[in-house]
Order: structure tokens, then C-alpha cells, then sequence
């Protein structure tokens, strides 16, 4: 009776060590996405006047992918409808009706859960469905809310480095910098165990309002910033709040502003990269950076997010870690949103049938030879706007009122998005076939909108 007794026992431990061993040999997580950064804003990435070397540290260490878009918005506020694509899996109208019907959603955080990691998170969260963010993950420490309001309406005596303001400035410091102090203690934290963490770092930064130290002004010339060949005052559908005509200087101080605030977001991520390199266990580490969205700022006549331009709806995506390819570069085109069910498929978890986007692993192991997930790219604003870009043509549509629009770009000779092509008589049949994908996207995304009549095509 004993000895079988024993047996049961013995054997009962060693199930729960193989597990625990099982659990601990599974890589960590590394998490960080930014808020409202464009591609643009990384020197690694392309650009000739950022200040960013602990992004181009991951960048040269990892694989990034420089068409990752997010699919759009039912909301201004364009970061709630990407992040919370992100952490469902759903597509864009599906997630819509989850949000606006308020419909149980299970956060693919919980699938990390379980299978044995320690989850903690600081920073902004901005995930509206599903349950909160102190209860999505194990450990929460300096959550900050979407948006970080100035503590005065009167403007009068505002100007970026005025504390009294608040808004990025909680007393003397700076929310930039509370979010990369709470991640690196985090860090230290997660490490010190022995089971594998998933660390989540939401950054504010770069969104507005844009806050700083007057010296952080020095190191950046507008003169000398490499702006859009053209740049229109106003642009012919959207219209801007303010201001109502953009100028070049305009969109070189924009510059400055957005560069200042990724520097010093910059600064905090390589002082979590040093933290993390301390360790033995940063070899098994995957490091994300990412943002939600990205950012026009006075480009192509326009200022905000609330569009469809390629400065608007692709951000960074960078990937490192054990068997990730280093100083890689891959353009095939994916969505911001596949980077969840990528890290489940590197880890070994189950993607759930439930979501909808796709593993980059394929992409990542053949070093961007394998076919990319998507053979198209649909964007969405509200009821407003739709985008599909397949191979190098992309077709917008535009509608307000009884108003409608279309336009018809080549990404490859037109980066810039200037030149319209929809007149062209030659291009009628690859119009028609482009409306076409994009009504397959529309009801694949959840959607019951008749593109043809609601564009009046």
C-alpha cells in the first residue's frame, strides 16, 4: 500500500516538474509598442533626421517588416480599433460589433496564460473590449489612459516645456520616461523568475499633444529636414481642424516635434534592452517593437491619423530574437494586427480558430521568401473611406454626403501617393477587379456595406 502510494507521489512530482521544465524552456516575450509613430520616424527605416539608435539597435538585431499596416477605424480615436484587433484576433467590423454590442471577448493574453506565462503590462492599454487592463495581465504597474489631457484649457502661457500643464508631465517627469523606469523594473522582475514572462509596454509617445524640454529643440534643424517633394495647403476631401492650410514649415516643425518625442522614447527602450541583455535568459527572449498606427502631419495636405495614406496606416514592425534573422528587411505586406498569432506560433501555442489574422512565421523562417499571408491589403475610415492595394496599385474611394471620390495610385512610382491614375481609361478593368477584392474584403471583415452603391461605382 505504501510503496504505491509512494509511486503516486513520485509520479505526480514528476509530471508537475516536467511541466514546470516545459514551461521554463518556452521563450519570453519582450513587448513594446508606441502610439501613433510612422514608419518615417526610424533612421534605420528610411529616415534622414531621426535620432534612434536603440531602434535601429533592434532593427540591425531582428527582421522588420516595412509594409505593416493596420486595417483601419471605426473611430477618430484610431488606436482603440487597432489594439483591440490585436488583442481579439478579429477583424476590423467584427471587432466593431464586439465593441459596440458589447460582446464577451476572450483576449488572446489568456492563451499565454495558459500555457504558463507570467504576464505583467505597464503603460497605456487602449484595448476596449475584453476585461480590463489590470485584470488582463498578472502584473500592472503605472497604467496610463489613452489620452493624456492638458490639465488647463486656457493655452495662453502653453508651451511644450510648461509643467504647470500637465498632460506628458506628471510633477517634474515625464510619462515617457514613468512607462520605461515601470517596464525596466518590470523586467528586472520577470527575470528574476523561473517561468517565462510576456512583458507588455505601452508607450504614449509620440501622440500629441507633443510636451518636451526647450534644450530637446537644439539638436534638430527643420531647414534642414528631406520634406515631400509637394505638399498641398488643403486637401480635397478630408478637412483638417487646424490648421486649415498647411505650409512646409508647418510640416518640418511637425517633424521636429514628433523626432523629439521618439528620442526620448528611444532613450527608455534601450535602457530596457541594456536590462534585458544583463541576463542569460535575454537569448531566449523575443523583442517586439511596434506601433498601432501610423502618422500624417500635414503630408499630402493632411494632419491626424483619420485617413488612409500610407503614412497613416503603416507603422514599425520589428521582430528579433532565437532564429530571427538580423538585419533583415521584408515588404511583403502583412497587418500590425498578425503580430499576436506570430508570437503564439514561435512559441508553440495554439492559434485559436477564433482568430482571424495570420502567424508571420512562414516569412520570418524562409527570410521573406515564402508567399506573404495576404495577397491584398484593405483599409477602412468609418463609412468615409476604403482602400485596396494589391501589387503595386492601390484604389481609394471617398464619400461625405452626396459627395464621392476615387483615386487610383502606383505605390512603386508614386510613394508619395500624388499622382491620381483613376482618369486613365486603359486602368477601367483593374479598377473594376480592385472594387471587386475589396467587396470579397468588406463582408470577409464583418461588414454588410455595398461598396459599388455606397461609392455610387
Amino acid at each position: 500500500m505504501f510503496n504505491a502510494r509512494l509511486t503516486t507521489l513520485l509520479s505526480s512530482l514528476f509530471l508537475a516538474y516536467s511541466s514546470f521544465s516545459k514551461a521554463a524552456e518556452k521563450p519570453n516575450i519582450l513587448f513594446i509598442i508606441s502610439d501613433d509613430q510612422a514608419l518615417n520616424t526610424i533612421q534605420a527605416l528610411g529616415s534622414e533626421h531621426a535620432r534612434t539608435p536603440n531602434m535601429d539597435r533592434l532593427v540591425r538585431e531582428g527582421t522588420s517588416f516595412t509594409r505593416a499596416y493596420n486595417m483601419g477605424s471605426w473611430s477618430n480615436a484610431v488606436c482603440i480599433p487597432s489594439r483591440t484587433m490585436m488583442m481579439t484576433g478579429q477583424l476590423l467590423w467584427q471587432a466593431h460589433e464586439t465593441v459596440t454590442q458589447k460582446k464577451p471577448a476572450r483576449l488572446l493574453m489568456e492563451e499565454f496564460k495558459d500555457a504558463g506565462y507570467t504576464t505583467s503590462a505597464t503603460g497605456k492599454w487602449h484595448v476596449v473590449a475584453g476585461q480590463s487592463f489590470k485584470n488582463t495581465f498578472d502584473y500592472v504597474l503605472d497604467p496610463r489612459p489613452g489620452e493624456l489631457p492638458l490639465a488647463k484649457k486656457d493655452r495662453s502661457e502653453f508651451t511644450p516645456w510648461n509643467k504647470s500643464y500637465g498632460g506628458y508631465w506628471v510633477g517634474q517627469k515625464h510619462v515617457t520616461d514613468i512607462t520605461g523606469e515601470s517596464a525596466t523594473l518590470l523586467l528586472k522582475d520577470a527575470l528574476s523568475r523561473k517561468v517565462p514572462f510576456f512583458l507588455y509596454t505601452g508607450f504614449n509617445a509620440p501622440h500629441s499633444t507633443w510636451q518636451y524640454e526647450e534644450k530637446d529643440l537644439q539638436p534638430y534643424n527643420p531647414e534642414t529636414f528631406e520634406l515631400p517633394p509637394h505638399i498641398p495647403p488643403t486637401h480635397f476631401f478630408i478637412q483638417n481642424f487646424w490648421p486649415k492650410k498647411v505650409t512646409r514649415d508647418f510640416v518640418a516643425q511637425r517633424y521636429r516635434q514628433v523626432a523629439i518625442m521618439v528620442e526620448r522614447m528611444d532613450q527608455q527602450l534601450g535602457h530596457i534592452l541594456d536590462e534585458l541583455e544583463k541576463s542569460d535568459r535575454a537569448k531566449n527572449t523575443y523583442v517586439v517593437f511596434l506601433s498601432d498606427h501610423g502618422l500624417s502631419v500635414g503630408e499630402n495636405g493632411v494632419m491626424g491619423k483619420q485617413n488612409l495614406y500610407e503614412l497613416s496606416t503603416k507603422a514599425p514592425l520589428i521582430i528579433s530574437g532565437p532564429g530571427i534573422a538580423k538585419n533583415l528587411k521584408i515588404d511583403s505586406p502583412v497587418y500590425l494586427q498578425d503580430v499576436i498569432p506570430t508570437l503564439m506560433d514561435l512559441v508553440n501555442i495554439p492559434i485559436p480558430e477564433r482568430v482571424k489574422y495570420k502567424s508571420l512565421r512562414p516569412l520570418l523562417e524562409s527570410k521573406g521568401q515564402a508567399p506573404g499571408p495576404w495577397t491584398s491589403v484593405y483599409g477602412a475610415f468609418q463609412k468615409s473611406m476604403r482602400s485596396i492595394t494589391k501589387g503595386p496599385h492601390k484604389l481609394v474611394l471617398y464619400r461625405r454626403d452626396q459627395e464621392v471620390f476615387t483615386r487610383l495610385y502606383q505605390l512603386e512610382n508614386d510613394p508619395h501617393e500624388f499622382n491620381d491614375l483613376s482618369e486613365n481609361s486603359e486602368l477601367k478593368p483593374l479598377i473594376e477587379d480592385l472594387v471587386t477584392e475589396l467587396q470579397n474584403w468588406e463582408e470577409q471583415t464583418g461588414s454588410s456595406l455595398n461598396i459599388r452603391t455606397h461609392f455610387s461605382l
